[in-house]
């Protein structure tokens, strides 16, 4: 992977494609045929993704404005969730637009405005993007960090971590191949919360009880204030195979690794 790159452009019917193909043997370039195994890489946000499987990777990860409470509002590109409505979980949560389903995957979330102590924000994942009935982490499939410390699954809240509030940042990390849920508070590990059955696919999501509630999420669109190695954001963790079969018909670039 790191001994030659070569850059070279293919035409398939209605699409030009830009190929940068890097290997450590490179005898001869193949052209971009149906059936090939592909990875590309989204040249106008530099997002790596799977085109035709997940229709979503083009665009940069946000907040799912079909995926939310009615007393939740969307600002800044989907990035901001503010509370609105009366106070309560009910109608009050929100997931992220695209489903973690590879990778060891961070993303932060900041508590733009919370409460520290009083159960106001909570900030998981879920199996599912369709709860708003009740907060993050009362369902079986739901794991989710309370701004007072506990973690919550299946209705049930045990001692967990530190407690946060307005202007600390949540790291999410959760590993697809191991099921391994871990939080981090403004850089800090809180340790492995739950392990999920591994290569569980599931979407971030966010519950707010209080209407002075917000939230402000980071993707991975930008750079993360506190970094975890070995991380990738989740715009970027798309790499399946791909056929050209399901390309976009947009310019887009790619790795292939030649035999």
């Amino acid at each position: 992977w790191v001994d030659h790159e070569v850059v070279t452009k293919y035409k398939l019917p209605e699409i030009v494609l830009e190929a940068s193909t890097t290997t450590t043997s490179i005898e001869s370039l193949q052209e971009i045929t149906t059936g090939d195994e592909l990875r590309v890489l989204d040249g106008a946000n530099m997002v790596e993704r799977t085109a035709g499987t997940v229709t979503t990777t083009g665009e940069v990860v946000s907040f799912a404005p079909l995926s939310k409470g009615t007393n939740i509002t969307l600002s800044n590109s989907n990035l901001r969730a503010d509370k609105d409505g009366a106070d309560g979980y009910t109608e009050a949560n929100v997931y992220s637009s695209l489903q973690i389903t590879a990778g060891d995957v961070y993303i932060e979330i900041t508590a733009t405005a919370s409460a520290e102590g009083s159960g106001a924000t909570i900030i998981g994942i879920s199996e599912v993007n369709t709860n708003q009935s009740i907060l993050l982490g009362n369902l079986a499939d739901e794991y989710s960090y309370l701004d007072t410390g506990l973690k919550r699954t299946n209705a049930t809240s045990v001692a967990y971590g530190a407690s946060y509030t307005t202007g600390d940042i949540i790291g999410v990390r959760y590993n697809h191949s191991s099921g391994a849920l871990t939080f981090y508070k403004n850089g800090v590990s809180q340790g492995v919360a739950y392990t999920l059955t591994p290569e569980t696919d599931v979407y971030v999501g966010v519950t707010q009880y209080f209407t002075t509630n917000a939230v402000t999420a980071n993707f991975g669109a930008t750079a993360f204030a506190h970094p975890v190695s070995g991380t990738v954001a989740l715009g970027l963790v798309y790499q399946a195979p791909i056929t050209a079969t399901s390309l976009p018909s947009t310019k887009a670039y790619f790795n292939k690794t030649i035999d």
